[in-house]
């Protein structure tokens, strides 16, 4: 009787023991899987906030860009009725330009090819 019940004894044990052993095999490679998931999304999050932060420079450029062509378009319309005032009382087919209308002229040419450069960078 000893005998059974030392037999039933390390049949018990010995299940337990196969039991545990599975067992942790399974909780250790799920805690790799867990840890390499974990990995996955910080490098997707990581790439995400790059993309983003990529995507705000790019609107800034934009915007940038946006603004300086408001301000020469707006130089642009100044220049035009400053001429326009200037050249309103004269004779324009038949009198020569007024110096300071051809120092606009020049300097408005001037920043348009300036913006022209800088915009076309190959």
């Amino acid at each position: 009787m000893k005998l059974y019940f030392y037999a039933a004894l390390a049949a018990l044990i010995s299940a337990l023991s196969f039991g545990v052993y599975y067992y942790h095999d399974k909780y250790s490679d799920k805690a790799k899987d867990l840890e390499a998931a974990e990995r996955k999304q910080q490098q997707a999050e990581t790439i995400a906030g790059n993309v983003i932060q990529s995507m705000r420079i790019f609107n800034a450029i934009i915007r940038a860009n946006a603004d300086e062509k408001q301000q020469i378009q707006w130089r642009s319309e100044n220049a035009v009725v400053y001429i326009r005032k200037k050249l309103s009382t004269d004779e324009c087919a038949i009198w020569p330009v007024s110096d300071d209308v051809v120092s606009k002229l020049r300097e408005h040419a001037e920043r348009i090819r300036n913006v022209t450069r800088r915009a076309d960078l190959r």
